[in-house]
């Protein structure tokens, strides 16, 4: 079964170095992750997590969603996920009371890296929302 998987992106990383949400929506998810990183998304908290072809990812930045992608594969050695090409999406942001709507056991945004199976969720919804 397919799962929305919530990961958390922090101000703190040297990547992102306070970046407001709209620059790390354009310099990171339009430019740095497709073109330098050829749709791979690396991140240090990977381990122990079990994400599968087609989970929707929504990053989380600054309490709030800013950016969507589709996993095609999940690269443990090198701790990085795969992303489908073109699939990443920005968005106007989504603060905590409207991922409620479509996500009704949400309680809060934090640094933990949170799933819901779709059949939980307004999942159509929330597809639309983020640009599916």
């Amino acid at each position: 079964m397919k799962e929305i998987r919530i990961i958390p992106m922090s101000k703190n990383e040297e990547t992102f170095n306070g970046m407001t949400i709209e620059e790390v929506q354009e310099k990171f998810f339009k430019d740095i992750l497709i073109n330098e990183c050829e749709n791979k998304y690396y991140f240090s908290g990977l381990k122990g997590i079990n994400i599968k072809y087609e989970d929707i990812l929504l990053f989380q930045y600054d309490n709030h969603i800013i950016a969507s992608a589709i996993v095609i594969d999940y690269d443990k050695r090198n701790r990085c996920i795969i992303l489908k090409e073109d699939s990443v999406k920005t968005f106007d942001s989504i603060d905590k009371i409207e991922l409620k709507s479509f996500i009704p056991s949400f309680k809060k945004f934090c640094q933990m890296k949170l799933k819901y199976p779709t059949d939980t969720i307004e999942y159509d919804s929330l597809l639309k929302r983020v640009g599916y």
